[in-house]
């Protein structure tokens, strides 16, 4: 865009983020194509790029043809030319799709504490190395712990009994292979080193991008006969 914030030149790439050609921006104002509630910021963001300030990163939304919004993120930087600002070139891409995964992602991890806080069940939640990142009451009753800072950061591995680490260990690749195991059973320790059967499931709570993220494991004590 130039000086007054006009569009000069528009790649084809923006007839597919935005619907219009990119003949068809050429000459238009830019402020033209951002939603009414991101006016102020987009002309706020212009004026500090006018200034030499570079954008890196920045999320924010653009209207498409026909009135719907699309979250794209901008690279931004001035063109200078003999030590003057000439104007401003930028480069977007489209996140809609992306950050409506994040939304729910986020929405699901919410769900996830709800459930961690209201479940009657021992629930864990490991990261991929299986160091513990969270667990509700009844895992610290399960195991004899009366706070979280007792257990958070901990390895997975040390409530585990080390008659059982191999099969434990046999257990986590076939989460990480498979994303979930269902009614496994081994013994676990509590504090005061009591052994306790149990049985388990957990599976794979994967990122935005559908990477493996965390584990969540849930247990209960096995009924003994």
């Amino acid at each position: 865009v130039d000086l007054e914030g006009t569009i000069t030149y528009a790649s084809p790439s923006v007839g597919k983020v935005l619907g219009y050609p990119d003949t068809e921006v050429i000459g238009k104002s830019f402020l033209e194509y951002f939603t009414p509630v991101q006016l102020s910021n987009a002309t706020q963001l212009f004026a500090g790029l006018m200034q030499g300030r570079k954008l890196e990163g920045l999320q924010i939304e653009l209207q498409r043809r026909g009135g719907t919004a699309a979250t794209v993120e901008i690279n931004a930087s001035p063109i200078i030319v003999n030590g003057e600002v000439a104007g401003i070139q930028a480069v977007f891409r489209d996140i809609t799709q992306r950050k409506r995964t994040e939304d729910a992602l986020r929405e699901s991890e919410e769900k996830l504490r709800r459930t961690l806080e209201s479940s009657p069940d021992a629930i864990i939640l490991t990261d991929l190395a299986g160091n513990v990142i969270d667990c509700n009451q009844a895992t610290l009753d399960m195991y004899g712990y009366s706070a979280k800072e007792e257990v958070l950061g901990k390895a997975g591995f040390k409530f585990i009994s080390e008659k059982d680490y191999e099969k434990a260990m046999e257990y986590m690749s076939v989460i990480l292979e498979k994303g979930a195991v269902r009614n496994i059973e081994y013994t676990v320790k509590t504090k005061d080193g009591k052994e306790i059967p149990i049985d388990a499931s957990a599976s794979i709570i994967r990122d935005a991008s559908g990477q493996p993220k965390y584990i969540v494991g849930m247990t209960d004590r096995k009924s003994v006969v």
